[in-house]
């Protein structure tokens, strides 16, 4: 069994495996948090195994688990990735059909799973099983994900959250080839401490379509060197940008992109409420009502802390930095309006129906 330590933001995590596929995708999910020897025992441990077949998989679901969520990624009419997630006596079970299984026991900070073939699964692939695992375990110590690209200029954060096709990405690369220090395109860390929220670096691949990739001159001068992923290509941002340290910042702005088809891109601020009801779907994913509870009180101080724009997101793309920087700059000013929390939605949370979804 090789063991691979790292070490995020003070949590030691353990990856265990023998298979060197796994070991890769440990190696790349985790670059920046690389640690020569853990000072102690691991706080989080993950075991992975790679199996031949799913019938190699030691692990049943019983039939009392109760189903959580149940998901699937179709590219032209083909199902990449599926996944159906269960609670089960305690346990969080990830059934990746043909393509393994994950559990996660919270409680004992432990994590284990089984990849069918990982050397014929793509490493970003298997790279989002382990991260599955591990945004769980994070939580417990404190760390929460949240999906939405995060960059920082001048010590302040700027985060955009959006689903696939809201102009994301596009906005990412837009503000990182004008100096803004890209955080993560996907998963940044949330983590309270004691002048409030702060956002942690947590760099990951950036995925780009054809049509992102046709913005940008230098990526399309490096469209050769991208790397196929499932459904998009990627890179890493040091890979075709100078590299930048990026360190933990507050939270300063909230950009809620939606693609228009205009000439020019323009921002107009957005109440606190609705704000909070967009950004739950992209951090309130959880298995149990106090985990929940914790999430959205946390993105409640989220947009308490932050100001809140909606970008109307037009055909000047390159020209983005120029709408984001005075925002940011009068951010240090901006009055911190409380968020305010419908009832319907603190309702939700309550009863444990919290799996918000945004309006039409």
């Amino acid at each position: 069994m090789h063991h691979f330590s790292f070490s995020v933001y003070g949590v030691r995590v353990c990856v265990a495996t023998r298979d060197a596929a796994i070991g890769c995708a440990a190696q790349t999910l985790l670059r920046h948090f690389r640690a020569e020897q853990l000072d102690g025992p691991a706080a989080v441990e993950m075991v992975f195994h790679g199996v031949r077949s799913r019938a190699d998989v030691p692990i049943s679901i019983s039939p009392s688990a109760a189903l959580m969520v149940h998901t699937k990624r179709v590219v032209d009419g083909v199902v990449h990735v599926e996944a159906t997630v269960h609670l089960d006596d305690g346990r969080l079970i990830a059934d990746f059909h043909e393509a393994g299984l994950v559990v996660v026991d919270a409680r004992q900070k432990r994590a284990e799973g089984y990849l069918v073939m990982p050397e014929a699964i793509q490493v970003d692939v298997r790279a989002s099983y382990l991260l599955f695992a591990l945004a769980e375990l994070l939580a417990q110590e404190g760390l929460y994900t949240l999906h939405a690209a995060a960059l920082a200029q001048g010590g302040r954060g700027l985060l955009i959250p959006g689903f696939s096709g809201r102009g994301k990405t596009t906005c990412c690369v837009a503000l990182l080839r004008a100096g803004f220090t890209c955080l993560s395109d996907d998963h940044p860390l949330l983590r309270v401490n004691h002048h409030g929220l702060e956002m942690l670096p947590f760099p990951v691949k950036i995925d780009v379509t054809d049509g992102t990739v046709a913005f940008f001159p230098e990526l399309r001068a490096a469209k050769d060197r991208l790397h196929q992923g499932v459904q998009k290509r990627y890179f890493f941002a040091e890979e075709i940008y100078p590299p930048t340290s990026p360190t933990a910042c507050a939270p300063a702005v909230i950009l809620f992109p939606q693609i228009v088809d205009w000439p020019t891109s323009h921002v107009e601020p957005m109440p606190k409420s609705r704000a909070l009801e967009e950004l739950l779907p992209h951090g309130l994913l959880a298995w149990d009502k106090e985990m929940a509870g914790i999430r959205f009180h946390l993105l409640a101080r989220l947009v308490s802390q932050a100001a809140c724009y909606r970008l109307h997101f037009g055909a000047d793309v390159l020209d983005l930095p120029r709408l984001v920087e005075p925002l940011l700059a009068a951010s240090s000013a901006t009055t911190r309006e409380p968020a305010v929390v419908e009832d319907s939605t603190a309702d939700r949370v309550a009863s444990g129906d919290w799996r918000a979804s945004p309006r039409p």
